[in-house]
């Protein structure tokens, strides 16, 4: 005996996820009657890892939340992730492993501008940001999902919340959100621009920032942490 699906036939006893598997290891298209590789593909993540979550919580009757209790999350990061694993023969991924809250400004150094994060995600904007080694252009800012945030609160009455595993600059090197206790101390950069020495247009700011490239002790301003869930 045999199952007919996807304009497919399979061998007998092939489960739901096998089915899914096969056709995305066949690249089976819509134009074949299947779904595409990258539909088959979230079919056999859901029905492997995440379908069992959701059937067990079922049984017991317990509340279930698919963006914080599935194995696998599916957001606007993992897909990208995932078509472009299915659209490639080579992939590399890049990009932060922790998250800050949407409401969190970024300073631009070279206008001076600070939009928050929703309003550069919601507008596809790629904002310059100040780095170690000077203004950098980033990339648009995207959604990740649902975690636990954690409020740091520096001595100079500033804070910003971020996820657990967001990372920040100490003495000591890099070091997670949520190994941080109070009084742990953490670098910063000095916020408004210093006034230029070579003319006030936007392209003298530019090479007067460029220029200067501070350095992260030089901006430790005292700052001390205190971390809340």
């Amino acid at each position: 005996m045999s199952v007919d699906r996807y304009n497919l036939r399979f061998p007998d006893g092939a489960t739901a996820a096998d089915i899914e598997l096969l056709c995305f290891a066949r690249s089976h298209s819509p134009e074949m009657g299947g779904l595409g590789r990258f539909e088959h593909l979230r079919n056999a993540i859901d029905l492997l890892w995440n379908e069992p979550r959701r059937r067990a919580a079922a049984e017991r009757k317990l509340p279930y939340d698919r963006d914080k209790d599935d194995a696998f999350i599916w957001n606007d990061w993992t897909e990208l992730m995932m078509r472009g694993y299915c659209d490639n023969r080579e992939v590399i991924v890049a990009g932060p492993g922790a998250c800050v809250a949407g409401h969190t400004r970024l300073w631009n150094p070279i206008t001076g501008e600070s939009p928050t994060i929703q309003e550069l995600h919601q507008n596809n904007v790629a904002p310059v940001v100040m780095t170690l080694h000077g203004p950098e252009q980033a990339g648009v800012p995207f959604t990740k999902g649902v975690d636990e945030l954690f409020e740091v609160t520096c001595s100079d009455g500033s804070r910003f919340t971020a996820t657990g595993k967001h990372r920040l600059l100490t003495p000591a090197g890099y070091a997670r959100v949520d190994s941080l206790s109070i009084d742990s101390p953490l670098f910063g950069y000095e916020h408004a621009p210093r006034e230029s020495s070579e003319g006030d247009d936007l392209l003298a700011r530019v090479r007067d920032v460029r220029g200067s490239r501070k350095r992260a002790e030089e901006s430790q301003c005292d700052n001390r942490s205190a971390c809340r869930k």
